[in-house]
């Protein structure tokens, strides 16, 4: 019996007049995309070195339990435009925020999050917090840092190692994901998604198809690795003290990010090109945060800053150690950026309606769209969070359509803006969190730039670059064994 028939066999409330979404349509689940050979998966929470301090944070895994409680008493970018108050109607306007997503209230829901995590025990230390950024090979981390970076690398390194080889005894090809759930599974579950209405179901196939758009990555960027990540945490000491940011008195909440993942580009550049980095990045930059664009580091030195996880050194990543390799003429870099996923949703609600015996039947339509055309203004904040937090100088935004195709976006870094960023951060936390104050829609409105602030997030968006595009031909190749291969748009 094929895989769709039987699961309609199986589906809960089933019935030939309901069309209830698939959202598992075309999908990969993150347990198949860890499969792939340049993915570089993250082992679960048991099997890490430590979990002790805001640096062993990057390892945890998204799904998992610890990652949920580590952002107790933390600023996330789930939270940051709403923190900005962007959401605010004039705010909002500017930065192309939805009018039925305008209003007080989301400042206000910013602002009892950080009361209540202020007013209680955190997640780590402020020590921890302070020391969230530095790396095992940092010059300025402590020895306690550097071996809690290097059990939970070692644990990764043997976790990819033994998924490797688990592969290869299962008589798997590179590349080619375990199986999945049975599809009657899916099925029940996208029927019981389908019955709560259209924006459960918008919310529910991003989360499902996010591993599905990395694995697009992949195919796209043939050459590069991408690694599965956890909470990277701000560090404050990191920040230059020309920002002019006060670090006393908790007056800046703590901020964090989780990305979708950090894609690894492997370069091999010629020393001349080295030497015209080298040039550039003195006459941009003195502190030489731009060396090579979106560079990890150039060396494994300690000459290193510190801001960047090191290169995977699991078979994945093809990187013997260390973050550079040279010879007489030619040096090979690895490069991170940020990668964020934006997967857009194709079914639109129609109706709902009861039947006979109390059963309720859900109609959806197909409504395509393509990916996104360009960055909107309101993913700025959310992106430059990304890099602060992890250290990257740029940002791929990876836009998906299911039926459609995907388009890719590189955001640069911009300094100026995260520095206005937590400086209006620090305004809601000094004046309103540590008070308990209600903010309104004048706490930002009225200050000196927030207006230039505003109009800085729309000139960002419009200034980032689509760099790779690709068809309908990328987002259909499924693997076989995927939960999404050969399903139906709806179960009916």
């Amino acid at each position: 019996m094929p895989r769709n028939a039987a699961a309609q066999q199986n589906m809960p409330n089933g019935n030939k007049s309901d069309r209830v979404p698939n959202i598992y349509w075309r999908s990969v689940s993150t347990d198949q995309l860890r499969q792939e050979p340049r993915y570089v998966a993250l082992p679960p929470v048991s099997l890490l070195g430590t979990t002790q301090g805001a640096l062993s944070y990057r390892y945890v895994r998204q799904e998992s339990q610890l990652w949920r409680e580590l952002h107790d008493g933390m600023l996330t970018t789930g939270r940051l435009k709403q923190a900005l108050g962007m959401h605010e109607p004039k705010a909002a306007q500017l930065v192309g925020i939805h009018p039925g997503s305008r209003g007080s209230s989301h400042l206000l829901s910013a602002y009892f999050h950080l009361l209540t995590t202020a007013s209680s025990s955190s997640s780590g230390s402020k020590d921890d917090w302070a020391d969230a950024a530095a790396t095992a090979t940092s010059s300025s981390s402590s020895s306690s840092s550097s071996g809690r970076d290097a059990s939970n690398e070692a644990a990764r390194r043997l976790f990819n190692e033994r998924l490797a080889s688990e592969g290869a005894a299962a008589g798997r090809p590179a590349g080619s994901p375990a199986s999945g759930p049975m599809s009657a599974d899916l099925a029940a579950a996208c029927h019981r998604v389908g019955m709560a209405g259209d924006i459960p179901v918008k919310l529910a196939w991003g989360k499902a198809q996010e591993a599905a758009a990395l694995h697009c990555l992949l195919q796209l960027f043939p050459e590069a690795a991408v690694e599965e990540v956890g909470l990277f945490v701000v560090n404050l000491n990191d920040l230059p003290a020309s920002w002019g940011i006060d670090l006393s008195a908790e007056s800046l909440p703590r901020c964090g990010a989780s990305p979708d993942g950090l894609i690894v580009h492997k370069l091999h550049l010629q020393q001349q090109d080295l030497q015209a980095a080298a040039r550039l990045s003195a006459a941009k930059d003195p502190q030489g945060l731009q060396e090579a664009p979106g560079s990890s580091s150039s060396s494994s030195s300690s000459s290193d800053t510190g801001r960047q996880v090191q290169p995977v050194q699991a078979a994945a990543a093809s990187a013997a150690d260390g973050s550079s390799s040279s010879s007489s003429s030619t040096t090979t870099l690895f490069v991170r950026e940020v990668v964020e996923v934006k997967n857009h949703c194709p079914f639109a609600f129609r109706s709902k309606r009861k039947g006979k015996k109390g059963k309720v039947h859900v109609s959806f339509g197909f409504n395509a769209r393509g990916p996104a055309q360009r960055v909107h203004p309101q993913w700025v904040p959310q992106l430059q969070m990304h890099m602060l937090a992890t250290g990257c100088q740029s940002a791929l935004l990876v836009s998906r359509c299911a039926d459609s195709g995907v388009r890719v976006f590189r955001l640069w870094r911009d300094d100026t803006y995260l520095q206005t960023m937590l400086k209006l951060l620090s305004v809601l936390q000094t004046q309103h969190v540590l008070q308990g104050v209600q903010p309104s829609a004048a706490t930002f409105s009225g200050l000196p730039g927030y207006r230039a602030f505003l109009h800085r997030t729309a000139t960002l968006a419009r200034s980032a670059e689509c760099i790779a595009a690709a068809g309908e031909e990328v987002t259909s190749r499924v693997p076989e064994a995927a939960d999404g291969y050969n399903l139906v748009k709806f179960w009916q």
